[in-house]
């Protein structure tokens, strides 16, 4: 996958503090996976790297980033010159189950490069596992998700403000979906 993002040339009269990409700003991504499946177990080996000519930007209101490598509670977003891989190794059942168990390690710019970290997010490592059932019969369309994760920085030397809400973190969810 690639992906090439270009400033609008019509900007209006905003200066360019205000806009959402800088004038002349651009971005390359490119994302694959390999992928081998044996029955009802597959795993995926991804990666995705994004060029150091800009950030990729993509409005949080769009959804999650197109990656390979996108993990939940993950997000490329306002960044460039990453380097990010992901393994995936996954098992379904007959009975409804799916269990997914991911690692992830994401090499971002330092965190005083506001051009290429536009979050000043410190480069990590993210490990989760995501256990799926869904219900059959009278119960059909009734999903329960468990999702725990923990980001842990590459930097463990960190100030509390350049970590929290970010990194050296453990989140937990439990998720009870019916779709009608």
């Amino acid at each position: 996958m690639a992906i090439r993002q270009d400033a609008a040339p019509q900007r209006g009269g905003l200066a360019d503090s205000l806009l959402y990409m800088p004038r002349g700003e651009g971005s390359w991504s490119f994302s694959g996976r390999v992928r081998h499946v044996l029955g009802r177990f597959r795993w995926q080996l991804n990666y995705t790297r994004i060029t150091a000519h800009g950030r990729y930007l993509m409005p949080r209101e769009w959804g999650r980033d197109p990656f390979f490598t996108f993990l939940p509670r993950e997000r490329s977003e306002g960044a460039g010159d990453v380097h990010a891989a992901t393994l995936n190794l996954i098992w379904r059942t007959d009975g409804g189950w799916r269990v997914q168990v991911d690692a992830g390690w994401y090499s971002l710019p330092a965190l005083t490069d506001v051009r290429l970290n536009k979050y000043a997010m410190p480069s990590y490592t993210q490990f989760d596992v995501n256990a799926q059932y869904r219900f059959a019969d009278g119960w059909k369309g009734l999903a329960v998700q468990l999702l725990a994760l923990v980001k842990l920085p590459v930097d463990p030397s960190l100030t509390e403000k350049q970590a929290i809400n970010k990194v050296d973190m453990l989140h937990a969810d439990l998720i009870i979906n019916y779709v009608f």
